[in-house]
């Protein structure tokens, strides 16, 4: 009562020291605090962050692993990298990359500090695991478990390969700068060499049937040979709905649509996050 009688009565630093705290609090929160990433961007940087710490561990020797100095060093370096460079992301993917890395540097050394060793950051498997438990933990905000399809397998039946295929494309559409209207774009024959390394990624996006993964990457790279000009289709029409209605409708190998795109633009993935 007789702090509230004094503030009412005279001007004092002290009766405004808690609006004070609420606007810094405010303000900190606003500009210098950690901002939510959306998830195309996320993946993106946990794939190039892949490559560098990649390209890293071929000169590690089998029973070496890269420090956790060396490490940090790859990643706060990332947006300046070769790997990022050559990646030829687009603007929404690459703008504010630098702060995106320095507000989180700590909690990325974190996660890809976990295997260090040079079969760790060579294997597939925990490369894909890395980068979507990256992009879904609460510090980043960024992605859902089932907006990734993380729980989709792939099998050899045509169907199968066809969505995981059109998933990995759209996905890579999604994040590219290129936009080709036509097949005679330059931008057309960038992706489409990116398109030829769709099989041999496969298994960064979802898992393999144990002891069948080279029959798998087999009849995937049959696929894309049988229907390249169909595939290709998918890098002009960058449409949600046309990704989904591909393989059901385009080239007919499955009996129903797309339910779960991963990155899709359409807000139509169930439990869809704002991932736009």
């Amino acid at each position: 009562m007789h702090q509230a009688f004094s503030c009412r009565r005279s001007i004092s630093i002290r009766c405004f020291l808690p609006i004070l705290s609420i606007l810094l609090l405010l303000t900190t929160n606003a500009v210098g605090g950690p901002r939510r990433w959306n998830c195309v961007q996320c993946m993106a940087i946990q794939h190039a962050i892949r490559r560098v710490l990649h390209r890293q561990a071929a000169s590690l020797q089998p029973e070496e692993s890269l420090t956790e100095d060396e490490l940090s060093s790859a990643i706060a370096g990332l947006c300046k990298s070769e790997e990022w460079r050559s990646a030829e992301y687009a603007t929404h993917v690459r703008k504010g990359c630098s702060n995106k890395i320095r507000e989180h540097l700590d909690f990325l050394v974190e996660w890809w500090g976990i295997n260090r060793s040079k079969t760790g950051l060579q294997h597939m498997a925990h490369q894909r695991w890395l980068m979507h438990s990256v992009c879904t933990q609460p510090a980043a905000q960024a992605c859902s478990m089932r907006s990734l399809s993380w729980s989709d397998e792939v099998d050899t039946s045509r169907c199968s390969l066809c969505r995981a295929i059109t998933k990995d494309v759209y996905t890579m559409t999604r994040m590219s700068r290129h936009r080709p209207t036509t097949r005679r774009d330059a931008s057309f024959a960038a992706m489409k060499l990116r398109l030829g390394d769709v099989c041999d990624e496969l298994a960064l996006h979802r898992p393999l049937p144990a002891g069948d993964q080279e029959h798998v990457l087999v009849e995937c790279k049959i696929l894309v040979k049988d229907l390249q000009s169909k595939f290709e289709m998918l890098l002009l029409n960058r449409t949600a709905m046309f990704a989904r209605n591909f393989c059901n409708e385009e080239v007919q190998l499955c009996p129903w649509e797309l339910s779960t795109l991963p990155h899709a633009d359409d807000g139509l993935n169930p439990g869809d996050k704002e991932e736009l």
